[in-house]
């Protein structure tokens, strides 16, 4: 375990999960299997105004455990294009492209009904600073780390956290400015 994640998992939850807030998180370089070409390709983040990333590995029973809860939170929020989820296969040494591909067609009916993602690189580790497994990030419009779970997912407001930073980001919005006429532009 390197340093840093030696370091990290003697401090306390709360402030581990505090520690990786206000950074932004590139997310550009993650590549995306598509199901439906059945093809590792860079990833498309449609415009939303929270992105739920969930990190996993193969190799992590908590990371395995939460993925059917999450799978019914993804289809409450599926008919709102406002939240987006991204479940990244990381670190990448721990799950291959292979792996993360076939592992999401065999489970499929227990898994989110998303396309799962992998980083190529340990960049997102670097950023994060943390090498916990799993984490769970709520990212606003920006990118940036609003709300941080590491650990298991179970007894966690994650539903509940996504609705804050919803209304959130949904009241920071100016309103729309009426026209002379009253209506909104």
């Amino acid at each position: 375990m390197p340093a840093a994640s030696r370091a990290a998992a003697t401090e306390a939850p709360a402030d581990r999960e505090a520690a990786l807030l206000h950074r932004r998180i590139e997310l550009s370089a993650l590549r995306q299997w598509s199901r439906s070409r059945g093809a590792w390709q860079p990833v498309t983040l449609a415009p939303a105004g929270v992105y739920v990333v969930n990190l996993w590995s193969i190799k992590c029973k908590p990371c395995l455990a939460e993925l059917p809860l999450l799978k019914n939170i993804v289809a409450g929020w599926k008919p709102k294009p406002e939240v987006q989820f991204l479940f990244v296969a990381d670190p990448p040494d721990e799950t291959s492209e292979s792996e993360a591909a076939a592992f999401w067609q065999s489970s499929a009916a227990a898994l989110p009904d998303a396309d799962p993602c992998r980083a190529d690189s340990d960049e997102l580790r670097r950023t994060l600073g943390d090498g916990a497994e799993p984490i769970t990030l709520l990212l606003d419009e920006h990118f940036v780390v609003r709300q941080a779970f590491i650990g298991s997912l179970f007894n966690r407001p994650l539903g509940r956290s996504i609705e804050r930073l919803v209304q959130s980001v949904r009241s920071a919005s100016p309103p729309p400015r009426k026209h002379a006429s009253g209506r909104a532009r």
